[in-house]
């Protein structure tokens, strides 16, 4: 591909984020088999790089022009500026091809000045460390409502390591002990890297697996499902957000343990249906509405997993695309589903039984705060400690994974 055919891709891909509001991962899909193999890893980086240094390059087409350009001039400086800052390309490649890209949207009056921008790229400035707000959010990518509340939660050096770590650009994986053991599956792919979490692997060592010795799960879904279980073997298990069926699956082949998998969608129940299957354990998977009480199910229960829906900020480093769209308003909202999801599950918990919370967020608001309140709140269930405090979060420069948080809570009577 020419240069300007890359630049030309990247912006189509990056407008189904930044105008059609499409997910990044599903942008990427539609367009990338379009891409000869030599071109993908370019034009993928590019892809994601654009959206993880969204703020940053703002930043400096702010600090480079006078007034600001129009939605689509904006993304192809972007693109632009990303290619100047943090790849080997050559400058005037770069600016040639932007210049070619704008003309070919039809803005041929503004190539000029699509030149003369990108010319100037080193004049751009930043903030230094001195404001801390403005330089979370430039270099952190967040938006300022967000980096105000990490700074208050977490100080500026955690917030700062938490937002500029990165996690490998691989797949994990675990073994699917239904059908392969792990010693099998080591000596089958040579995998020197395997642990009983699993490991990441690149996508053309995921190619030559057999899709049935293993699945694809989040390190961060393999640690809180873990969690839930610790000291646990068998019992009825209520997954109350169960789809795609991760945790439910996990919790099938880790003991002797009668799972019951819900989600609020038809299709998503469908799912489950089928992760189960291609894993080849049994499970119940059935379409509910966790926001509204099921007596038929009170007391009936020994875990109740509540992996709820949340803002989903602790993704940032799989979903770069996450600070773009969520809204202060947007992630207030969610807490009151929390609390409700909650409430209900907790019904559902027998005496002696286990409630776990869960989200993938970093904010003490969906987190820490939710579980706190319900506790008060609750006098028959208490934090259930193993060996541990209860409760357990997770950073990708601590952990190695996305943000998560996970608690576990024991029914009284």
């Amino acid at each position: 591909m020419t240069n300007y055919q890359r630049q030309k891709i990247i912006f189509d891909m990056l407008s189904r984020v930044y105008f059609d509001k499409a997910f990044c991962g599903i942008a990427l899909n539609e367009q990338i088999g379009a891409v000869p193999a030599q071109d993908k890893p370019f034009v993928t980086k590019v892809f994601y790089g654009v959206l993880e240094k969204n703020n940053y390059l703002d930043c400096a087409v702010k600090s480079l022009v006078s007034s600001s350009p129009k939605p689509k001039i904006a993304l192809i400086l972007k693109i632009g500026l990303y290619q100047l800052y943090f790849t080997s390309q050559p400058a005037y490649a770069v600016v040639s091809a932007s210049v070619e890209l704008t003309k070919s949207i039809g803005k041929r009056q503004l190539s000029g000045f699509v030149n003369a921008v990108l010319k100037n790229y080193q004049n751009a400035v930043f903030p230094d460390k001195k404001n801390r707000l403005q330089y979370v959010t430039v270099f952190g990518g967040t938006p300022q409502w967000l980096s105000k509340k990490l700074l208050k939660q977490y100080g500026f050096d955690f917030t700062m390591d938490m937002l500029t770590a990165r996690l490998p650009v691989k797949t994990h994986i675990r073994v699917n002990t239904s059908r392969i053991t792990p010693g099998e599956f080591q000596k089958k792919y040579d995998c020197k890297d395997l642990s009983p979490r699993g490991y990441y692997v690149t996508a053309d060592e995921l190619q030559k697996m057999d899709g049935s010795d293993y699945i694809v799960q989040s390190l961060a879904s393999i640690y809180a499902a873990e969690f839930y279980i610790k000291d646990k073997d068998c019992g009825k298990v209520l997954d109350v957000c169960a789809a795609p069926g991760g945790k439910s699956v996990f919790m099938a082949q880790a003991g002797n343990f009668d799972v019951t998998s819900c989600d609020l969608y038809p299709h998503r129940v469908k799912l489950i249906e089928k992760y189960a299957a291609n894993v080849g354990v049994k499970i119940t998977a059935l379409q509910n509405d966790a926001e509204k009480l099921r007596d038929e199910w009170k007391d009936k229960f020994d875990i109740v997993m509540c992996d709820v829906p949340c803002s989903g900020l602790g993704v940032f480093c799989s979903k770069p695309d996450v600070f773009l769209h969520r809204t202060q308003a947007m992630q207030c909202e969610i807490v009151n589903i929390q609390k409700k999801i909650l409430q209900n599950a907790a019904c559902y918990v027998r005496p002696g039984g286990r409630l776990c919370y869960s989200t993938c967020t970093i904010l003490h608001e969906e987190n820490q705060d939710v579980v706190s309140e319900f506790v008060n709140t609750h006098p028959n269930f208490e934090t259930e400690k193993c060996g541990d405090e209860g409760v357990m979060s997770l950073y990708p420069q601590t952990d190695g994974c996305d943000g998560f948080f996970v608690a576990r809570m024991r029914r009284l009577v």
